[in-house]
């Protein structure tokens, strides 16, 4: 199985502050109580679970990649309040992948259930099916950062299996993201989307687009 490594360079780790820990864990916390709120609805759908559960997972494979093409893409580390939280975590494992695998549970889930947060917020407020929708999509947000540790690190032997079928993220795939410079293959929970994204350039014709709205350029590296 293909491991992902580069050499590492001098930037020193990212600070990860108690002020921080403590709100990422919190979020922590707060998702898995949304999450058990919306639990009656998604009872309630049965069997068609497993068509929106599919939809979801697709979705959330697109919304790893624009989060993730993001923070690579755009703002520096030095960038209040995101840069030193977000980009620069992002920028790190480019120059150091096997750091995710050294995380710890709250400093790799704390960001995904932060944005997994406003998911379950508008999935309880709304009709069942959208719940149970939101419910999943939260869900596979939440652990998109274990699936991707997982592409980097040793996991267990179901996962594995999983990532030799293409269901989850494998390490041969995410490969392709890790070759300078880092632009394509943004995907990281299953990487489904990768190759059509990939294939029509969407991600440089989407810079392009921003370049020419805003003025802004996006960050290479």
């Amino acid at each position: 199985m293909t491991q992902l490594t580069e050499l590492r360079v001098t930037m020193p780790p990212t600070p990860f502050t108690a002020g921080f820990k403590r709100i990422e864990l919190g979020a922590i916390v707060l998702a898995g109580v949304l999450a058990v709120g919306a639990m009656p609805a998604v009872a309630t759908l049965g069997v068609m679970n497993l068509a929106l559960a599919f939809t979801m997972l697709l979705l959330a494979d697109l919304v790893s990649g624009v989060v993730h093409w993001m923070f690579d893409r755009w703002g520096t580390p030095e960038t209040p309040i995101v840069g030193p939280n977000l980009i620069r975590t992002f920028r790190e494992h480019h120059t150091d992948p096997l750091g995710i695998t050294r995380h710890s549970f709250v400093e790799a889930n704390g960001g995904p259930a932060l944005g997994s947060i406003p998911i379950l917020v508008v999935g309880l407020a709304s009709p069942a099916i959208v719940t149970a929708g939101c419910f999943w999509l939260a869900g596979f947000v939440f652990f998109t950062n274990v699936i991707h540790s997982w592409a980097h690190g040793q996991p267990p032997r179901l996962v594995r299996w999983l990532q030799a079928r293409g269901v989850l993220l494998s390490p041969e795939h995410h490969a392709a993201h890790h070759t300078s410079p880092h632009d394509r293959a943004y995907c990281i929970t299953t990487g489904w989307i990768n190759p059509l994204l990939d294939s029509t350039n969407a991600w440089e014709r989407l810079e392009r687009l921003v370049t020419a709205t805003v003025g802004v350029v996006p960050s290479r590296g």
